[in-house]
């Protein structure tokens, strides 16, 4: 046992030390509306902007106008700019003007009558406007007025697209009935999983319980993405991450893929003691190969002390 990661761990240590002493060039971070329960349009068609501290960006926006004054002729003049916008290009997230219009669009979503987002969304897409922008009216609508919104969706080309964009803001409000929509059209269309879903109703579960995430990932196609289980971690009650990281070791014992070696790495860069503690408990060829592991890892973000101090304890423990 201890032949077989010896080799592994000499060449981990005469990397680490070799990298400390000449300075690391690897010390990067790693990549990584409303609606009623019943499904019908919301009651009130703006929400308590004033609870948000929104009025005044809104009022600015809209002249001091009413959102329930407007056309959808106006509406469509006033959210032109940020409908035409290049949907690749996402530099407005680090500007304020672009953070304000995002802002305001949505602020304005929440806000106008619904027969209005409706029409709304139909001289957008006359206008040819990015499908990736307009997508935005119609989740915002389908999110205060389901069912109407679902049926619009009717025969066209790219409906599952929208429906899966609706279904992305509903799970920010109301994860579970979010994930029945999504189960629903998982199965009245098989495709690969929605990125942005899958990774709000993983905080979701994640919140719940380890147990209450791995079930959720058990009803989903085949997960290839690490994206899930990162965001687990981050939202994991802190007295369930052993078991979540026993669970992964499980799981990669009986052939499935799960990115141990990244999760590792996170734990031990954002949870040192935890990481150590969780380690410690495993048999000992378990042990040093995780501690191995989240070493390489802490070195590659820049932790070169931390990294050396697991590999001198790995030695230590194999010595003893």
């Amino acid at each position: 046992m201890k032949r077989a990661i010896l080799p592994i761990l000499t060449l981990a240590l005469g990397i680490g030390i070799g990298v400390m002493a000449g300075g690391s060039r690897l010390g990067r971070s790693m990549a990584d509306g409303r609606t009623g329960s019943t499904g019908g349009p919301e009651q009130h068609t703006t929400r308590d902007l004033a609870s948000r501290g929104s009025v005044a960006l809104l009022d600015d926006f809209l002249d001091a106008r009413s959102p329930a004054d407007l056309t959808a002729e106006e509406a469509l003049r006033l959210l032109l700019p940020w409908l035409a916008r290049d949907p690749l290009d996402e530099s407005y997230k680090n500007t304020l003007e672009g953070l304000k219009a995002n802002n305001q669009f949505k602020l304005l979503m929440d806000s106008l009558p619904l027969p209005v987002m409706e029409q709304l969304l139909d001289l957008a897409r006359k206008r040819g406007l990015p499908l990736e922008n307009t997508r935005d009216i119609f989740a915002a609508w389908a999110v205060r007025d389901w069912d109407k919104a679902m049926a619009w969706t009717g025969s066209i080309r790219e409906k599952y697209y929208l429906r899966s964009a609706a279904i992305a803001l509903l799970a920010e409000s109301d994860p579970d009935r979010a994930e029945v929509f999504y189960q629903e059209m998982l199965i009245k269309n098989p495709v690969d999983n929605d990125e942005d879903i899958v990774a709000r109703l993983s905080k979701h579960h994640a919140r719940q319980g380890q147990a209450a995430f791995f079930a959720f990932l058990d009803t989903l196609p085949e997960i290839s993405d690490a994206a899930p289980y990162r965001l687990a971690l981050d939202n994991l009650p802190a007295a369930d991450v052993p078991a979540f990281l026993d669970k992964l070791l499980e799981r990669q014992a009986e052939g499935e893929w799960v990115p141990i070696n990244g999760l590792v790495g996170d734990l031990a860069n954002k949870h040192p003691e935890q990481f150590k503690q969780w380690a410690d408990k495993l048999p000992p060829e378990a042990r040093n190969r995780v501690k191995v592991t989240a070493a390489l890892n802490l070195n590659y973000r820049g932790r070169e002390a931390d990294s050396r101090e697991l590999l001198w304890e790995c030695l230590a423990d194999m010595a003893g």
